[in-house]
């Protein structure tokens, strides 16, 4: 099989990964980008999949590689004023840990790797993409001056340039950022999820510096208003502040892989940043892609594989909405509109009721205390449940709860 990965941002490189360890014997594995177009770079946090993605395709370690991509460990989320006390989303030790890094490193240190342990079967090809298509027989990737043939494109482009082919999730809390980078080493094992007055910011440890990430809906907020409270967050003043800034719709795409072309990164999903959920959802839309490839009977269709996706993306935007409808200490015109909003979406939600129904039913057995549902364990949805203060499932017998 010969098979190309557009696009060599965090999605990018977990692709390459997952083919490279993956695809058949005397297949080829194919990098296609163009030098000059930057990476989105923050500082990213991870789930627990991710570092065992790139130890299988780069042989990284957090110990002896650490360095490389400015990591650090990440053990769990830490919520702060999302609750009058603060509190720990851990990592469940059965999957490991994760990690963060300096995604503006990531592509070097890859393909120096990618070289050394997989030669041949690694290609890279630089140029710019001007359209990708579904032949029938085989895909094709169209640079300036050329055209590429393909079995499998994965197409990490980035954000679409027309959302007309994507459900736009238009009732998801924040659609703005801005971010203040610190130069001071983060020496703590989490990501900091730390409500505010007009949303939330996350902040991100490495160990050359911090990045803090202030988000909010700039429906409701005004720019000023959110960089006076930045300001006023990191005692400082506005004048001192240096900030980048993004404004992102959240959505998904309404097919994802046509048989021959999946969509990955950036241009089939993007969900703000709470928990590093995207991370996950582009390492299962490989997965899922290969399982169909395997002809495995769960996903031996393409319309298999897309409502497998969809299904996920939903349950994700479902997470969001359990968090979030709970409120914060904060009782502002963001949290006021925002919980009122997130309750709604989850009460007159077919999937939300299905995944309640499913917790509650796998609580009452023992036994089922690390069954997955909706892309967590029931004893993690348990966690939540009890620290957020909700009271949403059915109440279990009191050992199934963990305990702090």
């Amino acid at each position: 099989m010969r098979i190309a990965v557009v696009g060599v941002g965090t999605a990018g490189i977990m692709s390459l990964c997952h083919l490279l360890n993956y695809a058949p014997q005397g297949s080829k594995v194919v990098s296609i980008f163009e030098p000059t177009i930057p990476i989105l770079g923050i500082g990213e946090s991870s789930t627990f999949t991710f570092p065992k993605l790139l130890f299988k395709g780069t042989g990284f370690n957090l110990p002896e590689d650490g360095a490389e991509l400015d990591s650090t460990i990440k053990l769990s989320v830490t919520y702060k004023n999302w609750r009058e006390n603060s509190f720990e989303s851990f990592i469940e030790p059965i999957d490991g840990y994760a990690m963060h890094f300096n995604n503006f490193r990531m592509k070097e240190f890859a393909f120096d790797r990618f070289k050394e342990i997989w030669g041949s079967r690694f290609e890279e090809l630089t140029g710019t993409v001007v359209d990708i298509k579904n032949n029938g027989a085989y895909a094709s990737v169209y640079l300036t001056n050329s055209e590429e043939k393909f079995d499998i494109v994965i197409d990490c482009r980035g954000y679409p340039t027309d959302y007309s082919d994507y459900v736009i999730a238009e009732d998801m809390p924040v659609n703005h950022c801005l971010v203040n980078m610190i130069p001071e080493p983060g020496l703590w094992p989490s990501t900091v999820h730390q409500a505010t007055k007009n949303g939330w910011m996350f902040g991100i440890p490495l160990k050359t510096r911090q990045g803090w990430g202030y988000l909010y809906n700039d429906n409701i907020t005004t720019r000023e208003d959110a960089v006076a409270d930045i300001a006023e967050i990191f005692n400082t003043t506005v004048d001192k502040l240096t900030l980048r800034e993004f404004a992102f719709k959240n959505y998904y795409a309404k097919t994802f892989f046509d048989g021959r072309i999946l969509k990955n990164g950036n241009r089939a999903l993007f969900f703000e940043p709470l928990e590093a959920l995207s991370s996950h959802f582009y390492e299962l839309a490989v997965r899922s892609m290969f399982d169909y490839f395997l002809g495995d009977a769960n996903m031996n269709t393409p319309e298999k594989v897309n409502q497998h996706l969809t299904t996920v993306a939903g349950n994700l935007e479902n997470f969001y909405h359990y968090v979030y409808h709970g409120g914060s200490i904060y009782n502002t015109p963001f949290w006021q509109i925002t919980k009122e909003k997130s309750s709604k979406k989850l009460k007159n939600n077919k999937l939300w009721k299905e995944t309640v129904a499913e917790i509650s039913s796998c609580i009452t057995d023992k036994g089922l205390i690390n069954r997955p549902v909706a892309s967590w364990m029931t004893s993690k949805w348990l966690d939540w449940e009890r620290k957020f203060g909700y009271s949403i499932f059915k109440k279990p017998h009191p050992s199934l709860y963990l305990k702090d």
